[in-house]
């Protein structure tokens, strides 16, 4: 007996230092993983207040931070746990967040010690997430006080959508409206629309993990910017698609995001998730959808860069009509 376990004592120390214990620790963290969901699948979604989990990507966004967590630390649905990242700020976010943190036990901070870019930093949330539905929030943004309450319950009610979204309202950087950002509500319009512009705003949407596979990612492809598009073919395999009719999030408007930095670098990873929707997911666009898109097409390689979003944001309403997703 005690030479049997010299013998697998020895093979568990030559397994831990070898090539296989990384391959044997990652199994074992997906397993503690999905037993987690698996008792939110027979537990929590049997309850009234399932658990939801909030992902917040950090980037030298001290500015506008503390507005935004005290948005999500005080919504009127409380089970959530809110999983925060920084990833690599110079402007004093870190300490912001651990502030939080230290006042709101709900609320865990990672920290990358380089810029990684929003779609890693988010798969790394995405792993650590726990919850039943799973959101996330811009670290610049606002979530009015009852989003999660209203998604959760319209999630819990409508169990075959995979995700869920709602108006938005456009804010400049000091919180002033400056307009409303509309989206259709019915699955059928937002799967033909998503070929042309994205039917549902990504961080004022909230996803029902349970319909996806325990080893489905965020971002595959992680992209710095228009990283949701290829995320939303995605998830059509899973479920349906729907936005509330009320204002959820608060979008702020600013120079420096990413996407309006480069809009033309934006629109042609956009194209090509596009594309490789229609190749690898079997997506079929409209007829409407296909004229759209090479209008698009030929608009950005004529425009100037400074253009591309002034332009976009006039004739969305329009290509909406014409592709039958208007309200």
């Amino acid at each position: 007996t005690s030479g049997r376990r010299w013998s697998i004592g020895r093979s568990l120390a030559s397994m831990r230092s070898g090539q296989y214990w990384p391959a044997l620790q990652r199994t074992v963290d997906e397993a503690r993983r999905r037993c987690v969901q698996l008792g939110n699948d027979v537990g929590p979604l049997e309850t009234e207040n399932p658990l939801v989990s909030v992902l917040v990507p950090v980037f030298d966004a001290a500015e506008h931070l503390h507005e935004c967590l005290d948005s999500v630390v005080h919504q009127t649905y409380r089970n959530i746990e809110i999983l925060a990242i920084d990833d690599g700020s110079r402007d004093g976010s870190l300490a912001i967040l651990r502030q939080f943190a230290a006042q709101d036990r709900r609320l865990r901070v990672l920290v990358n010690k380089r810029n990684c870019g929003v779609g890693d930093s988010v798969n790394q949330l995405w792993r650590e997430a726990q919850g039943v539905y799973v959101v996330r929030v811009d670290a610049d943004d606002i979530c009015t006080p009852d989003r999660i309450e209203r998604q959760a319950a319209f999630l819990r009610a409508q169990p075959d959508t995979v995700i869920v979204g709602g108006q938005v309202e456009i804010i400049d950087p000091d919180g002033r409206t400056i307009g409303i950002k509309r989206f259709p509500l019915a699955h059928d319009e937002l799967r033909d629309m998503l070929f042309t512009a994205m039917p549902i705003q990504q961080a004022a949407s909230m996803i029902n993990r349970t319909l996806l596979p325990p080893s489905e990612v965020l971002y595959v492809h992680a992209e710095r910017t228009a990283e949701e598009v290829d995320l939303y073919f995605r998830l059509l395999r899973y479920g349906k698609f729907a936005n509330l009719d009320e204002v959820t999030y608060k979008y702020r408007m600013l120079d420096r995001s990413l996407s309006h930095q480069d809009a033309k670098a934006t629109f042609w990873r956009t194209v090509a998730a596009r594309r490789r929707a229609i190749r690898v997911h079997h997506y079929r666009p409209t007829p409407q959808a296909w004229m759209v898109h090479f209008l698009q097409i030929a608009a950005v390689s004529v425009l100037p860069r400074s253009l591309v979003m002034p332009v976009y944001d006039v004739l969305r309403p329009l290509a909406l009509r014409l592709i039958g997703g208007a309200r």
